[in-house]
């Protein structure tokens, strides 16, 4: 029997409905992948050096956001390649719809940053 953790693995992809419309939110394939790697590393940086070293521990939502807020050019691009949204409509966004894409994007995608 398929658990819930099974199906996340099988289809991490997300959908979320923000700015009158559903957006997926996909997990890097291979190539995307390659392509974020360049634009994640600054990042990748920040949060192995604070959390991936100590126990494999998850960052609080908190220090998430300070993260990816400090390198929000990288971060805006990396949710462009995961969403295929651009660049003004995610500028666009409110504050809460920019959270819960920000929040879609970690659940989907933080394996990559591992």
């Amino acid at each position: 029997m398929e658990t819930e953790n099974d199906l996340d693995i099988l289809d991490p992809d997300r959908t979320v409905h923000i700015g009158g419309e559903d957006v997926t939110v996909k997990e890097f394939t291979f190539l995307t992948g390659l392509k974020a790697e360049a634009v994640a590393r600054p990042i990748i940086k920040d949060l192995g050096q604070k959390y991936l070293s100590a126990d494999n521990q998850e960052p609080p939502l908190d220090d998430l956001a300070e993260t990816f807020g400090r390198h929000s050019d990288a971060f805006l691009e990396l949710l462009t390649l995961s969403t295929g949204k651009d660049r003004a409509w995610l500028e666009a966004r409110t504050d809460m719809e920019g959270r819960l894409l920000m929040l879609t994007f970690w659940t989907v995608n933080s394996a990559f940053f591992m």
